[in-house]
């Protein structure tokens, strides 16, 4: 349900919905076992919930009567995914992956849900306070038993802001859009910690230090102490990808200035007694900037190895870079 509304003479616009969507049946290709000469299985998996809200807005501050106008813009989208049931009963379905980082549906989880080894925590009952755990011989964190849950593909919201100004035909245009929360898989990261050409890889100029807030367990006991052996980086670096998978995961969150252009459209008056309806001409340029989260070094979030659509969204393996383009465009109507 929604609603639409529109003040001192459409001045001001705005756009309310409200959606609760489940689906069942959802179709899914799912990974088969190489013995049974088949890759994938399209099934029904299970049923899924997505519950959200969309709103835009738009205002025009400045219309006169000699011709500027300012209009500003801007849209705001929420979705909260949840995994109900999965078929026969199991808790969660593999819908793609590679290296060791699968992305699942989980019952109780968004879907999209990225699952793979990950460093060992260890939480203090007295402070609440997360710890990694390491090996107190090598100092190098310790690989959870089993896959963990570590987030999902899915981001908590998008949004776009926007404005054009115009003044007889002269018309500047520009659009910002951003997706904040979530995460993604970037290989790029695995690959240039494994070579030692990431910035994390020159911490402490590459030489051994302890692991910050690091504590070890003493041997067949559950008690946690402080650690304080150091760590040699290039032993950790060259087998993070192959014994923690999870560490390649980074925050996904950016905002881009993703389109920018400058048009001119022709008064009719110079072509009203040709067959032309409009004559516009301009110079537009798409994908020009982005803001990533401080912790994202490594390419843009939405470049992505699966491409627009598929289960593998949020996956980066060796994606091509995401590129600026610059055009010129004409729009004839007739």
């Amino acid at each position: 349900f929604g609603t639409d509304l529109a003040f001192l003479k459409n001045r001001i616009t705005t756009s309310f919905t409200y959606y609760s969507r489940t689906t069942d049946g959802l179709i899914a290709a799912v990974p088969l076992p190489p013995s049974s000469g088949f890759a994938y299985d399209f099934v029904n998996i299970g049923s899924v919930s997505n519950k959200g809200e969309e709103i835009s807005l738009r205002g025009t501050p400045i219309a006169t009567r000699y011709g500027l106008r300012w209009d500003i813009f801007g849209t705001y989208t929420h979705n909260v995914s949840d995994v109900l049931s999965l078929k026969n009963g199991v808790n969660n379905i593999v819908l793609g992956g590679m290296n060791g980082m699968n992305i699942v549906a989980a019952v109780g989880q968004p879907y999209g849900t990225f699952y793979a080894a990950d460093i060992q925590y260890w939480q203090d009952p007295k402070t609440g306070s997360w710890h990694p755990v390491v090996d107190q011989t090598t100092g190098l964190p310790v690989a959870t038993k089993g896959p963990v849950y570590r987030g999902s593909f899915q981001p908590k919201f998008q949004a776009s802001w926007g404005t054009e100004l115009s003044y007889k035909g002269l018309k500047l245009h520009a659009l910002f859009v951003t997706k904040q929360g979530g995460q993604f898989f970037s290989e790029t990261k695995m690959e240039t910690d494994m070579n030692g050409t990431s910035q994390e890889t020159v911490v402490n100029n590459r030489n051994p230090y302890v692991w910050a807030n690091s504590v070890y367990q003493v041997a067949n006991t559950n008690i946690y102490l402080p650690n304080s052996t150091k760590f040699t980086p290039y032993n950790y670096y060259t087998t993070e990808s192959q014994v923690l998978p999870a560490q390649g995961l980074v925050n996904a969150s950016y905002v881009k200035l993703q389109e920018l252009s400058l048009s001119y459209k022709i008064p009719t008056k110079y072509y009203k007694h040709s067959p032309f309806g409009g004559l516009e001409a301009g110079v537009f340029g798409n994908n020009l900037l982005i803001w990533t989260a401080k912790s994202n070094h490594y390419g843009d979030p939405e470049e992505t190895s699966a491409g627009a659509l598929g289960n593998g969204q949020g996956f980066n393996y060796g994606a091509n870079p995401s590129v600026r383009s610059y055009g010129v465009f004409a729009k004839v109507t007739f």
